[in-house]
């Protein structure tokens, strides 16, 4: 996020199941460039068959609170 890359392991999820990882984000950030993009991938264990592999990566922009 912001430039800055975490990694993060996911547990097995049931089909339809998400899985919530929480990201700081500086409000001092946000106030001076207006946003930042985020952009998640998901990466599979070697020999784990994913049936909707469309859905591994996200992007987005989490923008500052309109004041």
């Amino acid at each position: 996020i912001g430039g800055v890359a975490t990694s993060h392991a996911v547990p097995a999820l049931a089909p339809g199941a998400t899985y919530l990882v929480q990201t700081p984000v500086s409000a001092d950030q946000l106030a001076t460039t207006g946003g930042v993009f985020y952009r998640t991938q998901l990466t599979n264990p070697d020999g784990a068959v994913d049936q909707s592999p469309t859905n591994n990566v996200k992007t987005g922009v989490i923008l500052a609170p309109v004041k």
